[in-house]
């Protein structure tokens, strides 16, 4: 049958925009899924880069859905935490830095939550500050 998969093979994805039939997405994912899950989460950070890169330049709906699964995540975490109104959240970090990918999804987020998001560009001084604190409590 054209466009499916053979059996035994695993499906090669399109090098072009030609639409996959659900048989191949179905083959791509019965690979891809378990390859991927099989990881330690911290090696799945190096995926990162490619789903920022399928938000920004592609406007991909999965990039962008990954995306904002992320940011709520994270609030839900902060949410967690039982802030007070008007408290102040402090992101810094590739995704969450200030031209970060994952901040202005976060602060939307936390805002609903009467938080304020502060966008650090180098989180050095501040993790200094707290081990200071943590060791002695002079800062």
């Amino acid at each position: 049958m054209a466009g499916s998969p053979a059996v035994g093979r695993r499906p090669a994805p399109p090098h072009d925009d030609t639409p996959w039939s659900r048989p191949h997405r179905e083959a791509y994912r019965r690979h891809l899924l378990p390859a991927v899950m099989a990881e330690p989460p911290i090696r799945l950070a190096r995926l990162a880069p490619l789903v920022v890169a399928a938000a920004r330049d592609a406007a991909d709906p999965v990039a962008l859905a990954i995306l904002d699964e992320a940011a709520d995540q994270l609030a839900e975490t902060v949410r967690a935490l039982n802030p007070g109104p008007g408290e102040r959240v402090v992101a810094t970090g590739g995704l969450l830095g200030p031209d970060g990918p994952l901040t202005d999804r976060l602060e939307t987020r936390l805002r609903a939550l009467g938080l304020t998001l502060d966008r650090v560009p180098d989180g050095c001084r501040g993790a200094v500050a707290l081990a200071r604190l943590a060791h002695g409590g002079r800062t």
